[in-house]
C-alpha cells in the first residue's frame, strides 16, 4: 500500500516507537555504552544549499555531491558549491536544474575511470546530469499525453526516485545505461549514447510484469544482475526474445513491505531497507532471503572499511551492526559532542577513505570517521561520572582505575575493551569522609609489599590513606588531620603533590612546603623555603616528587627543580639560566618522569627538557646537570608541557595546554620543519582528534599494566593504546579549484568569455596558454581529505621558475605568480593529510607566450633585415661622401692660393713677434721669481696665525679651566663635610674631563689602611670599603710614591705600576685610570692625605693636561679634607665639652639646692629686727662660707652692761 508521504508521517511516528522500544529492549543486553564518536556538522551555515540532505554520492574525483530539498551542493572538504535552478541557455542546456528537490544520485565515468557525468533525480522536474567538461547541466523531457498514456522515448515521470548505472559491453565496446526508477511512470532504462528510453510498467494481467509503477530502489550486483524494488523484490531478467521479471515475497505476512532502499555489501548480499518492517537480507546468489532484524524505520544503509554494516533510521539516530546483522552500537542524539544533531536521517554514505556521511532531516550533514575513535573519551554526562573535571589516575590492575575528580575519589572498572565502565563502592558506605568529598588533586599507590595496597589520597581538604584487606576486600581508611600546634602532625591540608623514596616514606607536596611522612615512626618532618638558606626550597608549591632509579629525590616547584640530599638534609637547586641555554627551559615545574632507560625527563612552562649527566662532576656541583631542550620550535604544540609517560615501545606522550604529543625517542631530526616529512619526532593531536579538551590537568596522565594511556583535563579523560591508533594512510586527491587573471575569476571559453584561456575546467585541463601580457596568475586548489582537513599541509611548485616546493596549510589554498618570463612552465601541488600522507602531484603545463619581438621568426629574420637596410644606407652614405668631397677639392684649390698670399704677409710679421716675445719672457721670469717669494711670505705668515690661533685656544681653556679651579678650590674649602666634599667635586670636574668613576681615599694612618667613602660610579654611590696600605693595589702605589698614575688601557699599563690587578670589589671595571697623591706640606714635613682617582669605561679617555688639572686640583681637595677633619675634630671636642658642661651645671645646681636650704633664714630675721639686710652673692653661684641666725636669750649673771 502507497502513502502520499504527509499522510505517512503520523504512521511512521507510530511505527518508530513501537520498533524501536522493541529493538532496544533486545538490545540493551549487549551493548548499552556506544563508543564515542565525534560527529563534524555541515550546514547551511557552512554553505550546504539546504539543511534537508535526501541524497549523498561521491565523485571519482573524490568530490562528495549533496542532493537537498532546495538545491545540489559539491564540496572540496573547504566549501560548498551549490547549483540551483537557471534559465535555459539552449533547448535541454542550462547552468542550473529542472527542479531544486534532489531525490537520487548517480555517475557515469569514462574509460579512465573519472566521473563525465553526474545524473540527478528531482522531485518534480524529471532526469538532469551535470557535465564536468562544459559545466552545463542537461534535462530530459516528460512527455505525457494522459495519466495513463506516455509518449515513447521519453521520461515516463517527473519525480525520479531512484537511479543506478549498468555497464555493458556491445562489440567490445562500454556502454553506459542508466536505471531509473520513477515514482508514477514504472521503470526505465535509457542508453545514454543513443539517448533512447525503454519503459517497463506495471500489467496486471502478467505476473512476470513489474508489481507497481512506484519504483523504490534499483541495485546492480557484481554479476550485473538488476533488482527492484515496489511493493516487493524483483530481478530483471532479459533475453533476446523477452523481458520479465521474477517476484520474491517477504517471508511476512503478506508478502510485502514499505521499502525505502536497497544496499549490497561486499558479499554481494542485498540489505532491503523497509519503513515498517525492518531490514530483510537477502542471499543473491542463492536468491533467497536469509536474515531479519528489526529496526525502527530505516531509511539507508552503507557499509565501513572493517565490514561493520551502518543504518540510518527515520527518528532512531545510527544503529551499528556487524557483516552478520549483529548489533553493536547505536548512535542517538543523547549527547550532541558524541552523537547526531538530530535522529531524523535520509541518508547514509560511505566515502572511499573510510568517512561516514549522514544527510539529516533538517539539520544539514554530519561526517566522522573511524578515526575519531582513536581516543576513547569519558565524560561526566555520557559515561555516568560523578564529576568530568580529572585530576589524577592512580591503577590496581589493567581494568581497575582510580580517578581523582573535582568532586572526589572514584573507583571504575572498565569491560568490554574499555568501552563500559562500572562505578564501585570502595567504601561499602553511602557516606563520603569530607576528605575523600571534594576537590582530588594527587594520588600514590605504595610500592611497599606490606602496606596492604595502600592507595594515598591528595586532596584539598587533606590527605588520606585507604588498605584493602586482600582476603576481606575491605577498605580501611585514615586520615591525616593538619595539626599546625603539633610538630609531628601534617601541617597543611592542600595537597598538590606525592611521592615515595626508596625507604619507602611518603613525601608530601602541600600548597607552601613540603614534608616527609616516616613509615616507621609516623611522624612528619617539614621544609619550608627560607629566603637566606640557599639548601632549602626555592618556593613553597610543589608540583611534582620523583624518586629515580639512582635513588634520588626530584621535587619539582613552582620555582625551580631540586635534587634531595638525604646525608645533609639539604636540597639542591636546578635553575633556569637565561645566558645559559644547556641549564633547565623554565623555572615552572610541572612533570617529573624516568624512562626505562634512566633517562630523567622534565616538564615546565617553557618546554620539554632531557637530562644529559656530566659523570665527571659531583652531584652537588650544578655542572653536572644539562639539558636538552625542546619547545615549539621542534615541533610542540605547546611550551607548557603538564605530564609525561613512556608507551610499551619507549615513547614518550605529553599532556599539554594545547593537546597531546607524541615524541618518538628514535628519530633523530633536528629540526621539526621539515613539512614533506612524515617521520617527524613530535606528533600532535588536539580536540579535533577527539581529545576531551586542549587544555589537561598537570600529572593527569598514567600508563596501565597493559599498555593503555589515560590522560585527564577538565572535560573528561581519554583512553588509549599506541599500539592501536589507526593512522589515515588514504593520500588525498588533489584538484584545481580555480584559476584568476588580475585577481578575477577565469571561465571557460565560450560566447561570452570569447578570450577566456580555459578550454575547459580548470581541474580537467592539461594546458593553458597565456600571454606575456596576463602578469598576475592566481590558481586555487584543494585537497580532498574529508577527515580533518584543517590539518592538511599543502605544497605547491612552478616547475621552470621555482627552485623547490612552497609548503602551506589550509589556510591558504592558492598560488600567485607575477611576470612570468615568456617560456614553458608546469604547475605542480600535492597535499598530505593529517597524518602526513602525501598524495601524488597533479600538474597543469603552462605557456607564456613572449611579445612579437621575441617571437623565433622575428629573432630570424630580424638580423637579416637589419644587414639589407645597413648596406643601403652604407652605399647611400658613400654617394654623399664623393659627390661632397668633389665639392671641397674644388673649394680648396682657390682658399689654398689665397693662403699662400697670406704666409708671406705672416711670415714677416711673425719675425717681428718673435723678438718682442723675448722681452716678454725675460719679464714673466722675473715676474714668476717674485710671486714665489710672496707666496712663501703668505704661507709664513699663515703659519704663524695658526700657532696663535692655537696657543690662544689652549690659553682660553687654560683661563677657563683654571677659573674653574678655582672656583671648584673656593667652593669645597669652604665645605667642612666630607660627602658633600665629594659630590659637589663630582659634579664640577664633569665639566672639565669624562668622568665615569670618581672617589677619594682617606690614609688612616692610625689603621694602616686607605678608606674609601662615598665612591660615585655613573652618578650612584657604592658601598664604603677599606683597602689595606700593605696590599699592592694602584691607589696604594699613588699613596706611597706620592705620584701621579696616568693608564689610558689597564689591561696592558697597569704592570707599570703594579705586578697584578685585584678583584674588582663593587662596580665594573675601568679602562682609563687617573691617581693623583692628596697631602699637605708645611715648613717642617709633609702630611699624606689620601688619594684621588678619575676613572672612564672608555680607553684614551685622557691627556697629560687632565693629570696636571687633577694635581692642581688635589692642593683644593686636601685643604678641604683636612678643613672638614678639623671641623669632624672640633664638632666632636664641642660635644665632649659640652656634655661635661652639662654635667658641671647640674652638679652647681644640686648644691645651690643644698645651700638653699641651708641659708634659708630670712624669715626668722624680718620676725626679729625692724629693717636688717643680708649682703651675699658667691662668685659661682655656691659658696664655701655660709650665715646663719639663731636667736638667744641672756640672762642678768649674763650681761655685759
Amino acid at each position: 500500500m502507497r502513502f502520499p508521504f504527509l499522510l505517512a508521517f503520523p504512521l511512521l511516528i507510530i511505527i518508530f516507537f513501537l520498533n524501536v522500544t522493541t529493538v532496544l529492549a533486545q538490545q540493551k543486553s549487549v551493548s548499552p555504552v556506544a563508543p564515542s564518536v565525534l560527529f563534524t556538522q555541515y550546514s547551511t551555515d557552512n554553505g550546504l544549499s539546504n539543511n534537508s540532505v535526501k541524497c549523498i554520492l561521491q565523485d571519482k574525483k573524490g568530490f562528495m555531491w549533496f542532493g537537498t530539498r532546495d538545491g545540489l551542493s559539491r564540496f572540496d572538504a573547504y566549501s560548498f558549491q551549490n547549483y540551483r535552478s537557471a534559465p535555459t541557455l539552449e533547448e535541454g542546456i542550462s547552468e542550473g536544474l529542472s527542479d531544486t528537490y534532489i531525490l537520487s544520485l548517480a555517475q557515469t565515468v569514462n574509460k579512465n575511470q573519472e566521473t563525465e557525468k553526474i545524473w540527478i533525480g528531482t522531485n518534480n522536474g524529471g532526469l538532469n546530469y551535470f557535465d564536468y567538461q562544459s559545466k552545463k547541466f542537461f534535462h530530459y523531457p516528460v512527455a505525457i499525453n494522459k495519466q495513463t498514456e506516455r509518449k515513447e522515448n521519453t521520461l515516463s515521470d517527473v519525480t525520479i526516485q531512484a537511479l543506478a548505472v549498468e555497464k555493458r559491453k556491445e562489440n567490445n565496446v562500454d556502454k553506459d545505461f542508466v536505471w531509473i526508477g520513477t515514482k508514477r511512470g514504472g521503470l526505465q532504462i535509457l542508453d545514454v549514447e543513443k539517448n533512447h528510453f525503454i519503459t517497463f510498467l506495471n500489467d496486471e494481467k502478467d505476473s512476470t510484469s513489474l508489481k507497481d509503477n512506484n519504483v523504490t530502489a534499483i541495485q546492480i550486483d557484481k554479476q550485473n544482475k538488476v533488482w527492484v524494488t515496489t511493493t516487493i523484490l524483483q530481478l530483471y531478467i532479459s533475453d533476446d526474445q523477452n523481458v520479465k521479471f521474477k517476484n520474491f515475497y517477504f517471508p511476512n505476512s503478506d508478502g510485502t513491505a514499505s521499502i525505502s532502499k536497497l544496499f549490497l555489501d561486499n558479499q554481494n548480499r542485498l540489505w532491503i531497507l523497509t519503513w515498517d518492517d525492518g531490514v530483510y537480507v537477502f542471499d543473491t546468489q542463492k536468491e533467497e532471503f536469509i536474515k531479519k532484524i528489526p529496526t525502527p524505520p530505516v531509511t539507508a544503509a552503507a557499509q565501513d572499511m572493517q565490514g561493520n554494516i551502518w543504518f540510518s533510521t527515520f527518528g532512531a539516530g545510527l544503529f551499528q551492526y556487524d557483516e552478520n546483522g549483529n548489533f553493536k552500537a547505536r548512535y542517538g542524539v543523547e549527547n550532541y559532542q558524541f552523537g547526531l544533531k538530530e535522529a531524523l536521517a535520509w541518508d547514509i554514505y560511505a566515502d572511499s577513505m573510510g568517512g561516514m556521511w549522514i544527510g539529516l532531516y533538517s539539520e544539514g550533514i554530519e561526517y566522522f570517521s573511524p578515526q575519531n575513535q582513536q581516543f576513547r573519551l569519558w565524560t561526566g554526562e555520557i559515561k555516568g561520572l560523578e564529576s568530568e573535571n580529572t585530576w589524577a589516575f592512580e591503577y590496581e590492575d589493567s581494568t581497575t582505575v582510580w580517578i581523582a575528580t573535582e568532586k572526589g575519589l572514584e573507583k571504575i572498572k572498565f569491560e568490554n575493551e574499555y568501552q563500559k565502565i562500572t562505578s564501585l563502592d570502595y567504601l561499602q558506605t553511602n557516606k563520603t569522609p569530607p576528605v575523600l568529598d571534594g576537590l582530588t588533586t594527587t594520588l600514590l599507590k605504595s610500592k611497599n609489599k606490606s602496606s596492604n595496597n595502600a592507595l594515598w589520597v591528595g586532596t584539598w581538604q587533606g590527605l588520606a590513606k585507604l588498605e584493602t584487606d586482600n582476603q576481606t576486600q575491605k577498605v580501611k581508611l585514615t586520615v591525616f588531620e593538619p595539626d599546625r600546634n603539633n610538630p609531628n602532625a601534617l601541617k597543611g591540608d592542600k595537597i598538590t603533590a606525592l611521592g615515595e623514596d626508596a625507604t619507602r616514606n611518603i613525601w608530601v607536596g602541600m600548597l607552601y612546603g613540603l614534608a616527609k611522612y616516616d613509615i616507621e615512626t609516623q611522624k612528619f618532618e617539614h621544609y619550608f623555603p627560607k629566603p637566606s638558606d640557599s639548601t632549602s626550597l626555592n618556593e613553597g608549591y610543589i608540583t611534582a616528587i620523583l624518586q629515580d632509579s639512582k635513588n634520588r629525590l626530584w621535587i619539582g616547584t613552582r620555582n625551580g627543580l631540586h635534587l634531595y640530599n638525604a646525608e645533609t638534609n639539604a636540597f639542591q637547586r636546578v635553575l633556569h639560566d637565561v645566558k645559559n641555554k644547556k641549564t633547565i627551559s623554565h623555572n615552572q615545574i610541572n612533570a617529573i618522569f624516568e624512562d626505562k632507560n634512566g633517562i630523567l625527563w622534565v616538564g615546565t612552562n617553557g618546554g620539554l627538557n632531557k637530562l644529559i649527566e656530566n659523570e665527571n662532576q659531583s652531584n652537588n656541583d650544578n655542572s653536572k646537570f644539562v639539558f636538552e631542550n625542546f619547545t615549539e620550535e621542534n615541533g610542540l604544540p605547546s611550551n607548557v608541557i603538564q605530564a609525561i609517560v613512556e608507551d610499551t615501545n619507549g615513547n614518550l606522550w605529553l599532556t599539554t595546554n594545547k593537546g597531546v604529543s607524541y615524541y618518538n625517542k628514535s628519530q633523530k631530526i633536528k629540526n621539526d620543519s621539515d613539512k614533506n616529512s612524515d617521520k617527524k619526532q613530535f606528533i600532535n593531536y588536539d580536540k579535533l582528534d577527539g581529545l576531551q579538551a586542549n587544555d589537561f590537568k598537570r600529572g593527569a596522565l598514567i600508563r596501565l599494566p597493559n599498555g593503555v594511556i589515560f590522560m585527564g583535563g577538565k572535560e573528561g579523560f581519554n583512553a588509549f593504546h599506541p599500539n592501536y591508533l589507526r593512522k589515515n594512510n588514504f593520500a588525498p586527491k588533489m584538484a584545481f579549484t580555480g584559476f584568476k587573471l588580475f585577481g578575477e575569476q577565469v571561465f571557460i571559453k565560450d560566447s561570452t568569455h570569447q578570450n577566456s584561456p580555459l578550454e575547459k575546467p580548470i581541474n580537467e585541463v592539461e594546458q593553458i596558454i597565456l600571454s606575456h601580457q596576463d602578469r598576475v596568475i592566481e590558481f586555487d586548489f584543494t585537497a580532498l581529505s574529508y577527515y580533518l582537513p584543517q590539518k592538511s599541509r599543502f605544497a605547491y611548485k612552478m616547475e621552470g621558475f621555482d627552485n623547490d616546493w612552497n609548503y602551506t596549510d589550509a589556510s591558504r589554498k592558492f598560488a600567485t605568480y607575477t611576470s612570468l618570463p615568456a617560456g614553458k612552465y608546469t604547475f605542480k601541488i600535492k597535499a598530505a593529510n593529517a597524518d602526513g600522507i602525501w598524495s601524488e602531484e597533479k600538474s597543469i603545463s603552462i605557456k607564456v607566450t613572449p611579445p612579437f619581438y621575441k617571437t623565433w621568426w622575428f629573432m630570424t629574420f630580424a638580423p637579416l633585415l637589419v644587414l639589407v637596410l645597413g648596406y643601403l644606407l652604407y652605399k647611400n652614405r658613400v654617394a654623399q661622401i664623393e659627390k661632397r668631397n668633389q665639392r671641397l677639392e674644388q673649394t680648396v684649390r682657390e682658399r689654398t692660393a689665397e693662403i699662400n698670399v697670406k704666409n708671406e704677409e705672416l711670415k714677416s710679421t711673425n719675425e717681428d713677434l718673435n723678438e718682442k716675445n723675448q722681452e716678454v719672457l725675460v719679464q714673466n721670469e722675473e715676474l714668476e721669481q717674485q710671486r714665489e717669494e710672496i707666496l712663501a711670505q703668505r704661507d709664513a705668515i699663515e703659519g704663524q696665525n695658526s700657532s696663535l690661533k692655537e696657543l690662544n685656544e689652549n690659553l682660553e681653556k687654560s683661563y677657563q679651566n683654571l677659573n674653574t679651579l678655582t672656583s671648584i678650590g673656593q667652593e669645597i674649602t669652604s665645605v667642612l663635610e666630607l660627602r658633600e666634599v665629594i659630590k659637589q667635586v663630582y659634579e664640577r670636574i664633569q665639566t672639565i674631563m669624562p668622568v665615569e668613576g670618581f672617589g677619594i681615599g682617606l690614609y688612616r694612618e692610625e689603621k694602616g689602611e686607605v678608606f674609601y667613602t662615598g665612591y660615585i660610579e655613573k652618578n650612584e654611590i657604592l658601598a664604603d670599603h677599606s683597602e689595606n696600605i700593605e696590599k699592592e693595589s694602584i691607589g696604594n702605589w699613588t699613596l706611597k710614591n706620592q705620584k701621579a698614575v696616568f693608564i689610558n688601557d689597564l689591561k696592558n699599563e697597569y704592570h707599570t705600576y703594579i705586578s697584578e690587578l685585584g678583584e674588582i670589589i663593587e662596580g665594573d671595571e675601568p679602562q682609563s685610570i687617573l691617581y693623583v697623591p692628596l697631602s699637605l706640606s708645611s715648613k717642617n714635613e709633609s702630611r699624606k692625605i689620601g688619594v684621588l682617582t678619575v676613572q672612564s669605561f672608555q680607553k684614551n679617555a685622557y691627556t697629560e693636561r687632565d693629570v696636571s688639572i687633577l694635581e692642581s686640583l688635589a692642593t683644593y681637595i686636601s685643604i678641604a679634607l683636612k678643613n672638614a677633619e678639623t671641623y669632624t675634630e672640633l664638632d666632636k671636642a664641642n660635644a665632649k665639652t659640652h656634655i661635661i658642661n652639662e654635667k658641671l651645671t647640674d652638679s652647681i645646681r644640686y648644691a645651690q639646692t643644698i645651700q638653699a636650704s641651708i641659708l634659708s633664714v630670712h624669715n626668722k630675721m624680718y620676725r626679729n629686727f625692724v629693717e636688717c639686710e643680708v649682703i651675699y652673692r658667691p662668685s659661682s653661684g655656691v659658696s664655701g662660707d655660709f650665715y646663719w641666725f639663731s636667736k638667744i636669750l641672756l640672762t642678768e649673771k649674763q650681761s655685759y652692761g
